[in-house]
């Protein structure tokens, strides 16, 4: 069930609590009929949901949480309430987290399993405590403006209190331009901050506290003796993560034809066939223009394994610029999301066929690890013949340049400095190419290269671009790729805008290749347990040996969908005199210079992909404009 949760926190001002939590709630009609505030002294919590229940007090504290816990059965043992023990007390997940607190106090995060947000105020201690789940999964959005702690797993909530400023937050507006997210902390706004994963903050009267509360700990690499033995402890964290997800008989799966969703899917079927939910709903987009973006014929090799509702639409009958402002007003953000107005129409169909749980197979890429930094790995540990190996292995899914690469690498890394030690440097240096290229030759790479350069000359500015810049191009093994990848604070970010996109249709999303036991699983595995025999992501193929189709599991392509967005370039290409135009150029001409932009491009009409995401960054930067609350 969807929910939404928020608070005040003001030593100064108790009185217009209730004022204040009925603004909070009024943008949240979405999220149910029912709504509870508890004030008291300096704190006022709220909660909006579909059901009665949803903010409790025990003992000395009183908690909002959203939240779904994997580890309710161990929980209730270890809190001494419920099961076996006390069959009678139907105990609420708020209750559990409330009971968690009372026992572990500030620790209880880290007792828990599952994607939740919750605020609890303790009237002993005189603390409002809050806290995130380990992944991020739920949002959790504050501000600390005019000494008032205001809180909401919503964004709206936030805006709509008219004490908040709405200044933009330009470091992030950098962040956009250059295709980065750099912090798990800041939004679009200055004022309003976000709640990183894994984190916990204690607020008092003379107190702001923010802790981690976990972190991922390299102990060693998983060892079994088989790889069998390894796909099968796989198989088995997946299907648990797939089943703890799974409850809900309206639920519903977003599938295409690859592996991540498919994978999903065939588990949620079983499960729902065992707990006779009925037909499970499939949504997919399907292709009759663009054909190369077309998936049915891996969807349809899914649908003859169960029983599934396939339910569609024609992707490439819709126009990405209708959906565009309603988008924007349910974001309330830009959104790194070029294909969401597809997932938006899909939605609507999901919400007017009673769904209300969405399973995702979201970035099961990066959870489980292409391996492709294997190679990185096989280069330093000389290991040159089961490198050899795996580049033929891998002619299928491994372009001709990109096999170049990595014996070029190979060369650079292990004969080269060998030749070195070898051969004096004087000598050397006579046959040196300098291979520097001219500052004027250069080649824009990215819509940061159009920004005005009296914007990027801010020292601030300044530092964003170049921590930007860092983060591309490092050398690293398969660990450290795969621990980056899982982690960087993009992750965190693109599943709120996710949530928010489901949120609107009162709908709640879930991700089980982002259950933290997985994640973690994943993250211990030897690199040839990721890459093995030419195959990127080896263990969830092998996983899923009979559970999904063969010619799915053992599919190499992976579908570009950027053929069905070719329109987009038209801002750039064609429409360069239209009204849109104008008004993106009104909106964004203080960061963007759009001359240098439109000419560049007109005269490079090979660039078209690039000129693509950066029409999509700006269409969707001047939708957040216009719709924004100041």
């Amino acid at each position: 069930m969807k929910k939404a949760i928020f608070g005040v926190f003001d030593t100064s001002f108790s009185p217009g609590f209730p004022q204040t939590l009925e603004k909070m709630a009024v943008p949240l009609e979405r999220f149910g009929d029912t709504k509870q505030f508890f004030v008291d002294d300096s704190i006022g919590l709220g909660v909006k949901q579909g059901r009665p229940e949803g903010l409790i007090s025990v003992r000395h504290i009183t908690i909002v949480a959203y939240a779904r816990l994997d580890n309710k059965n161990e929980l209730l043992v270890d809190l001494g309430v419920g099961g076996e023990k006390d069959p009678a007390h139907d105990v609420s997940t708020e209750e559990i987290i409330a009971l968690a607190y009372l026992k572990w106090g500030r620790k209880c995060p880290g007792h828990l399993l599952g994607d939740f947000v919750f605020a609890v105020w303790d009237s002993h201690n005189k603390w409002l405590f809050c806290a995130r789940d380990h992944m991020g999964m739920k949002p959790f959005y504050y501000s600390c403006a005019n000494k008032s702690f205001a809180f909401s797993s919503t964004l709206e909530s936030l805006l709509a209190l008219d004490s908040l400023p709405k200044d933009i937050n330009e470091e992030r507006i950098a962040d956009y331009f250059t295709s980065v997210c750099l912090d798990n902390t800041t939004t679009f706004y200055t004022h309003i901050l976000r709640l990183p994963p894994a984190h916990s903050l204690i607020i008092s009267e003379n107190q702001f506290e923010l802790e981690k509360y976990w972190e991922y700990q390299f102990n060693g690499e998983i060892s079994y003796s088989t790889d069998e033995e390894y796909a099968e402890a796989f198989k088995e964290l997946f299907i648990r993560s797939v089943e703890s997800r799974a409850d809900s008989p309206n639920m519903a799966i977003t599938m295409s034809g690859g592996l991540d969703s498919t994978s999903v899917a065939c588990v949620a079927e079983a499960i729902s066939r065992r707990s006779h939910f009925g037909p499970l709903k499939i949504y997919s987009g399907i292709f009759n223009t663009h054909i190369g973006c077309d998936e049915r014929e891996y969807i349809q090799e899914t649908l003859k394994r169960g029983l599934f509702s396939w339910n569609t639409v024609v992707a490439d009958e819709l126009d990405p610029l209708a959906s565009l402002f309603e988008i924007a007003a349910v974001q309330h953000e830009p959104w790194f999301a070029p294909h969401m107005f597809m997932k938006w129409n899909l939605l609507k169909h999901m919400q007017l066929s009673g769904v209300d749980l969405l399973l995702d197979g979201h970035d099961g890429d990066n959870v489980v690890s292409h391996g492709w930094a294997y190679f990185k790995e096989l280069i330093d540990q000389f290991k040159l013949v089961t490198l050899l190996k795996e580049i033929v292995l891998s002619r299928d899914g491994l372009t001709r340049a990109g096999q170049i690469k990595l014996l070029k690498a190979f060369y650079q890394r292990k004969i080269r400095p060998q030749i070195k030690k070898a051969i004096p440097t004087a000598i050397i240096s006579m046959y040196k190419v300098d291979k520097t290229v001219p500052a004027s030759e250069s080649a824009p790479q990215a819509l940061a290269d159009f920004l005005h350069q009296s914007f990027c000359k801010r020292p601030e500015i300044q530092e964003r671009l170049a921590a930007a810049k860092q983060s591309y191009g490092a050398y690293r093994l398969e660990r450290e790729t795969h621990f980056n990848n899982v982690f960087c604070p993009i992750q965190a970010f693109g599943l709120e805008v996710l949530e928010r996109t489901s949120a609107a249709f009162s709908i709640e999303y879930r991700c089980p290749f982002f259950d933290k036991r997985l994640v973690e699983f994943c993250l211990s595995l030897p690199a040839r347990q990721k890459f093995q025999n030419g195959w990127p992501r080896s263990i969830l193929r092998r996983a899923m040996n009979n559970i999904i189709p063969p010619k799915v599991q053992w599919r190499r392509d992976k579908t570009d969908f950027t053929a069905n967005m070719l329109g987009i370039a038209d801002l750039i290409y064609k429409d360069t005199n239209s009204d849109l135009l104008s008004q993106c150029r009104q909106d964004l001409e203080r960061w963007i210079d759009f001359d240098k932009m439109i000419t560049y491009y007109r005269a490079h009409p090979e660039r078209k992909n690039l000129a693509i995401f950066d029409s999509w960054k700006i269409l969707t930067m001047h939708a957040w404009l216009r719709t924004r609350k100041t």
